[in-house]
């Protein structure tokens, strides 16, 4: 977004791999995530990555001016394979989440990452998805994940009975 000539490549393998595209060459290979990376977003300034992943409690602040190292780790209940998809407000200063059972979580980036005292609370359906308006306020949801019913095993039930 700053027109530095960084971007990122990340991937289900954990890793997210900031490059330089004159001439093209790998700056840092960025591995925090517990979890396959299903989302990468720059900051406003363009200085910072947020990453975030499957089956990862963390959203992680990349600083990618000079260290790669990971700043800021903001937390979140992520415990599925489902892509939580999060936001940045066109300010720069909150970041906007779904979590897996609270709805949504809002955090001020300008405030080292403290919950704002914003907490939004859902619908009974789980909240995989947030987008933020670049110039209004509105916010859109999506909502719902696949559910499975478990049959039981005809060998659980035979114990069962037994007892």
């Amino acid at each position: 977004p700053d027109r530095s000539g960084l971007f990122a490549a990340a991937s289900y393998s954990r890793n997210v791999a900031l490059f330089s595209s004159s001439p093209p060459t790998l700056l840092y290979n960025l591995t925090d995530h517990r979890g396959g990376i299903t989302q990468v977003m720059w900051s406003r300034d363009g200085n910072y990555l947020f990453t975030g992943a499957r089956k990862d409690d963390e959203i992680l602040c990349w600083d990618v001016r000079n260290t790669g190292e990971v700043c800021l780790r903001l937390q979140r209940e992520c415990p599925t394979n489902q892509r939580l998809r999060f936001d940045i407000d066109a300010s720069g200063r909150y970041l906007i989440t779904p979590t897996y059972s609270q709805g949504l979580k809002v955090f001020d980036l300008w405030n080292n990452g403290a919950d704002a005292p914003l907490h939004l609370v859902c619908p009974s359906t789980m909240v995989n998805g947030v987008s933020l308006h670049p110039t209004a306020a509105v916010v859109a949801v999506s909502t719902g994940g696949r559910t499975f019913e478990m049959e039981e095993d005809e060998e659980d039930e035979e114990d069962e009975e037994d007892e």
